[in-house]
């Protein structure tokens, strides 16, 4: 990928054609680009919303649960599960972590109705495709914090799940190993009714 322009490149690539049809393309494109970039955000913390509820659920599940596997747990199972909620609770945190606020440009009073660019039409068009450019690069930083956080509540959660797994897989043997172990000392007969 290219590296980003710069103001002042985009200024120069702003100043170099003469058809207004140019400006009303990249106007066009400007304003797709603001409204694309603006749903990306929302639909960054709607997963993060996602990951921190099933975090959350599996946390709980686990602690509604516990009377019915807690007496087959070992000290093995027990450590991963410890260490499945810890990842856990990280992913929610992480995932909380992308739904911070955060300070991002937007278009000012002046921006819209910027005096030097009111006298020609094709100037104030140019110019507000600069305030495009401006809010998107203030945007793309903002997403790409996002984007790290939700990757690494993603890749913590996953850990958390393997781990989680194998803790299940401990605790059901030690309990087909315990329910096995106490079947053997009972004997069953069939009598003549």
């Amino acid at each position: 990928m290219a590296a980003p322009l710069t103001l002042v490149e985009v200024k120069r690539r702003l100043g170099v054609y003469a058809d207004s049809k140019v400006t009303d393309e990249l106007y066009s494109f400007g304003q797709a680009q603001v409204r694309s970039t603006v749903e990306r955000l929302g639909k960054m913390d709607e997963k993060a919303s996602t990951l921190n509820t099933y975090a959350g659920g599996l946390i709980a599940l686990l602690l509604s649960t516990a009377a019915f596997w807690g007496r087959f747990v070992t000290i093995y199972s027990l450590v991963m599960l410890v260490v499945a909620v810890f990842c856990l609770v990280v992913t929610g945190v992480l995932a909380t972590q992308s739904q911070n606020l955060q300070t991002a440009l937007w278009y000012s009073d002046n921006d819209w109705l910027r005096e030097v660019c009111l006298t020609d039409a094709d100037t104030l068009r140019r110019y507000r495709v600069l305030t495009m450019w401006t809010v998107l690069q203030s945007h793309y930083g903002i997403i790409a914090k996002k984007v790290q956080h939700i990757r690494r509540a993603t890749h913590v959660l996953y850990a958390g799940l393997l781990i989680l797994a194998l803790a299940i897989l401990l605790i059901a043997a030690n309990a087909v190993a315990v329910q096995t172990s106490a079947g053997q000392g009972q004997s069953f007969s069939v009598g003549d009714d």
